[in-house]
């Protein structure tokens, strides 16, 4: 259904008066009351009107019925009632998702998609119901898009043009299908672009008086490849950039990318991060570099780097070397200091334009309201007090009120607030300084929660916000009021979201506030119990993952980074204090295994342990077992951790800790060619799941039960162990594990159409999780069953890509798989000539990595229909 608002009402026929849209609603239930509910409904924006109706006749055409509203509403048809009805009958809701939608922050769609979403919870779990359909890059994790909508399998359709895989999957989608099989439904398109936590900010508010900086950012931005936007705090560096990135975005086919750089000590940490969210583990600055270029060659991104002021020259000096090497890549930067570096334009942000004082009585209202500067302070006092106007008698004192704070947007962000409570005469009267206001607002107990919220790094949650205001004594609904008067004062931000909302500081507010609580005796205390709200959120988010909710704690997580980080270097640095510094780490076991961040992870594990040896506490043991976890491809290192854990997790009286611990040993044995070592602590595993009745540890069992047949190559009994554990639990990324060995196991059997499907399922899995290796594997599984169907050039490409990945990620194949690998490179060796393979193997590992894993996703669903064929 197309975008229908009180402004953009835009029905299929002209809309007729009350009393005949009335008879419009008796003629439809007569002519229309015989026909069965259509299978599909169609909901869309109004600005993918073009790409539904493409969808729209590729369904019909292969005898799908479709209701979609241009064909379906006449004019007269009573259109929400109808709209209702049919989505409450539909058997498949189909969601058109699109930057169009996206940048909607209302509309009648997003009224449906809830609807659906409503009737979605009173339906088994494995109805299938809702499907989101992709017409462009828009990212599937985007905050906006209902979480409902997330934990489905997408499918793709660039601006409305259709497969006949897409036609086949809804087909299957409509029809019946046994309980407890692996559909073969295409995963979902990769691209290569920004993960959430590098993705760009959401729109707060509309930019205001900024176009003709726009425009000349814009045009240096287009015809160079490294701008710095120059200004003091407050001026609007940051909200301009992030408009002009939104807004030319469709300029970079590879995306957006969006560091913060406040909690940046070093330029190093910054590369680390491009590094962590390119999945390139961590080494020296100069290795780090060369991969990062590797990566980025050839790619049309946009790196935006925000905040860069205290360590300017360094991000300087490493932005120069990744422009050298990657000629496609541009960089748009904020700070108030030049970065420094041959090839560097500035453009020097100005404050807001100012009404003409000489002239200020004589211009009509009209002109002095469209001056940036008066109309962003009307804009901001309208929040606060909805009627107000600018007339003859006020508007002298705000013109003045305008010239007195320079134009500078925080400024007058934070004048307007005054206006909740004083006349524009009284405002200025009071203006003595660009700050005071920040003295004067509210009661001392706000003005206190503002100076502790300047601890958080890069955003709370309202959680976070009520546990730091309860370290001041305050209860729950008295934090929330307080919250709420500072988001009403434009001190806090609220960053806008389809799930929970997230707030923050403007950085000059931030800035301010820390170095107001820096000249109080609170600054230890409120680092402290920042440490104890970051303790706090992370051990809620394990249980919440443990208790099934683990791709909303994950999402929650990846915008946490900063926090974790600030509490881990405050405890340890600052206090040398290492019990919360274990409890955090020890808590982010099951996010760092679904998010595979183990690079970030090894960091935290090793600064948090560091000096811990004689400790034995259950924190302890949960910290070794996050470093085990991480480390298990290593021969000297996994398998002693992860000892050390079971053994603190056992003398603690952490059962949990134990299994797992012993899941993870059993599994490292098996890869380290001790399988016949691995029964003992499998069997412990099992015992501990029984005994605690724990799905996650059952699968956890199953999968070091499968690991041990796939090392002694029983193939029957490890597709047993494995499928009986498939659906366990709600680690995300241990199920996508199970299918990628139940892939290996199928395909040991000779079971390639099967085995097709199951590696399809797992690079779904994979995908979802942002996991490369996982989908590298899927590629070395697609590259087996391509050789065995005589598709020999696939099959280089396949496998040349995968190793590629591996050497970049650091995660070479597990043990027992390597038999398989080796085996299908031979025999591509012995079919095809030595120069052919290797031209096709080099031309291989210069392909774009995306491109080959949507290939493989392809020619995985079309194993995956074909007839059983002979080894």
């Amino acid at each position: 259904m197309q975008d229908i608002t009180d402004n953009d009402r835009a029905s299929p026929l002209p809309e007729l008066g009350a009393l005949e849209n009335h008879l419009g609603v008796a003629e439809q239930s007569l002519t229309r009351a015989v026909k069965p509910p259509p299978a599909v409904f169609l909901s869309y924006a109004s600005g993918d009107t073009a790409a539904a109706s493409r969808i729209c006749a590729s369904l019909r055409a292969a005898g799908i019925e479709v209701w979609f509203d241009q064909s379906e509403l006449r004019g007269g048809d009573a259109w929400d009632a109808a709209i209702r009805r049919q989505i409450k009958q539909c058997a498949l809701f189909m969601a058109v998702v699109s930057a169009s939608a996206h940048a909607r922050v209302e509309g009648y769609f997003r009224l449906e998609w809830k609807l659906a979403v409503d009737r979605s919870h009173f339906m088994a779990p494995d109805q299938r119901f809702i499907l989101p359909v992709l017409i462009d890059s828009t990212p599937q994790t985007d905050e906006r898009i209902p979480e409902r909508f997330r934990e489905t399998q997408w499918l793709s359709a660039p601006a409305g043009e259709t497969t006949a895989a897409f036609i086949q999957r809804v087909l299957d989608l409509l029809s019946p299908q046994p309980v407890g099989t692996v559909s073969a439904e295409p995963a979902p398109a990769v691209r290569f672009g920004p993960p959430p936590v590098a993705r760009l900010r959401a729109r707060i508010d509309s930019l205001i008086g900024r176009e003709l900086e726009l425009n000349e950012v814009a045009e240096l931005v287009r015809t160079h490849r490294a701008v710095t936007v120059l200004g003091p705090g407050g001026i609007g560096k940051t909200q301009c950039v992030l408009e002009l990135a939104r807004r030319i975005s469709g300029e970079f086919a590879d995306g957006v990318w969006f560091f913060d750089l406040v909690p940046m000590r070093k330029g190093a940490e910054w590369l680390q991060a491009l590094g962590s969210v390119l999945a390139i583990p961590a080494a020296d600055a100069n290795e780090l570099l060369t991969r990062v270029v590797s990566v980025l060659h050839g790619r049309r991104m946009l790196i935006v780097l925000d905040n860069c002021d205290r360590i300017a020259a360094e991000v300087g000096a490493i932005v120069i070397e990744l422009l050298r090497g990657a000629d496609t890549v541009k960089v748009l930067a904020t700070s108030q200091a030049p970065l420094n570096f041959i090839g560097e334009r500035v453009m020097r942000m100005p404050p807001l334009a100012l009404p003409d004082a000489a002239l200020a009585d004589q211009q009509s209202l009209e002109r002095i309201a469209a001056t940036p500067a008066v109309e962003m302070l009307l804009t901001r006092i309208r929040s606060h007090q909805p009627a107000f106007q600018l007339t003859e008698a006020n508007a002298a004192s705000v013109s003045e009120i305008c010239h007195r704070l320079d134009g500078m947007p925080l400024a007058l962000e934070l004048a307007a607030a005054r206006f909740a409570l004083l006349t524009p005469h009284q405002v200025l009267q009071r203006l003595e300084q660009r700050f005071r206001f920040l003295e004067q607002y509210g009661c001392s107990p706000e003005q206190q929660l503002l100076r502790w919220f300047s601890v958080f790094v890069q955003g709370w949650s309202v959680e976070s916000a009520v546990d730091m205001a309860a370290s001041l004594g305050h209860d729950p609904d008295a934090a929330l009021e307080m919250l709420a008067s500072l988001v009403n004062k434009s001190l806090v931000a609220v960053i806008p979201a389809m799930s929970a909302p997230r707030y923050r500081l403007l950085e000059s507010v931030r800035s301010y506030a820390c170095d107001a609580l820096r000249s109080t005796d609170e600054e230890t205390r409120a680092h402290e119990a920042h440490v104890a709200v970051v303790v706090k959120m992370c051990a809620t988010a394990d249980a919440a993952m443990l208790a099934g909710h683990a791709r909303e704690q994950c999402e929650h997580l990846m915008h946490e980074h900063g926090n974790v980080a600030a509490a881990l270097d405050y405890a340890l640095d600052k206090k040398g204090d290492h019990a919360p510094a274990l409890r955090i780490v020890g808590s982010l076991m099951l996010y760092v295994q679904m998010r595979s961040t183990f690079a970030e992870a090894l960091k935290w594990c090793e600064r948090a342990l560091a000096g811990t040896e004689a400790v034995e506490t259950r924190e302890r043991g949960r910290a070794l077992l996050c470093l085990g976890g991480a480390t298990l491809h290593s021969a000297t290192v996994g398998g002693g951790v992860l000892l050390d854990a079971a053994r603190i997790a056992a003398l603690t009286g952490d059962k949990w800790g134990d299994g797992y611990a012993n899941g993870f040993y059993a599994m490292w044995l098996c890869n380290w060619g001790r399988s016949h070592l691995a029964g003992e602590p499998t069997a412990l595993v099992e015992r501990i799941a029984e005994e605690l009745d724990d799905p996650i540890l059952r699968g956890r069992a199953g999968l070091a039960r499968g690991w041990i047949h796939l090392a002694g190559q029983n193939y029957a009994s490890a597709l047993t162990a494995l499928r009986a554990v498939r659906d366990l639990g709600a680690d995300l990324h241990q199920r996508h594990f199970i299918d990628m060995y139940i892939g290996i196991s199928l395909f040991a059997l000779g079971e390639y159409p099967a085995a097709a499907a199951q590696w399809l399922a797992a690079l779904r899995g994979a995908a979802a999780l942002f996991n490369a290796r996982g989908i590298a594997g899927t590629c070395e599984g697609c590259g087996y069953i391509s050789e065995r169907a005589g598709k020999l050039q696939d099959a280089v490409r396949f496998l040349a890509c995968a190793q590629k990945v591996r050497e970049r990620t650091a995660s070479p194949l597990f043990k027992f798989w390597v038999a398989h690998h080796d085996a299908t490179e031979a025999a591509l060796r012995a079919k095809l000539d030595p120069p052919e393979f290797e031209a096709l193997w080099s031309t291989s590992r210069s392909m774009r990595e995306e491109d080959i894993f949507n290939e493989v996703s392809e020619r995985l669903q079309d194993f995956s229909a074909m007839g059983q064929w002979a080894n």
